[in-house]
């Protein structure tokens, strides 16, 4: 950067481009062809002869014990009341019966928390806009008590 700049007046420095005149563009390997080149390559499929397809392979024998590992973004999640079963009619009218009962009271619980929640929020926000506002007329006044002091007031004494 040269001596007389100054940054706040003359922005940003950058130092002056120069052409080079032996510059031919951006660099590429050179290609060569490959004479023994066959096509973009496949893989070679084999018979299996051990291979048969299972239409039962998704049906289990006795379920004991479940497993489940859950990563939580918010706090709160209730899991219950696990069903593992292939009749689906019969884990909708399960759901009626346990689900959509128990489902109305968990979310009236819910809503009064956030409503408390919303309440507390609302209450810190009129205190902090509160503090402000007193603030800001604390420094009105400072500065009107400062304007009278001065010596440009209106009704200063001019020795």
């Amino acid at each position: 950067m040269p001596e007389d700049w100054d940054e706040d007046m003359d922005g940003e420095w950058e130092p002056p481009v120069i052409d080079n005149p032996d510059f031919k563009g951006e660099w590429r390997p050179k290609q060569i062809d490959n004479t023994n080149y066959q096509g973009e390559w496949e893989p070679e499929m084999i018979a299996n002869p051990n291979y048969f397809e299972d239409e039962q392979l998704y049906i289990q024998k006795d379920i004991k014990y479940v497993g489940i590992d859950i990563w939580q973004v918010k706090a709160g999640s209730i899991f219950d009341n696990i069903l593992i079963t292939d009749d689906e009619d019969f884990a909708r009218n399960l759901a009626k019966e346990t689900f959509e009962a128990s489902a109305a009271g968990e979310k009236e619980k819910k809503d009064a928390k956030d409503e408390d929640e919303r309440k507390k929020r609302e209450d810190e926000r009129k205190a902090r806009e509160a503090a402000e506002a007193e603030a800001e007329a604390d420094d009105e006044q400072e500065d009107d008590i400062e304007d009278d002091e001065s010596a440009f007031a209106e009704d200063a004494e001019v020795e």
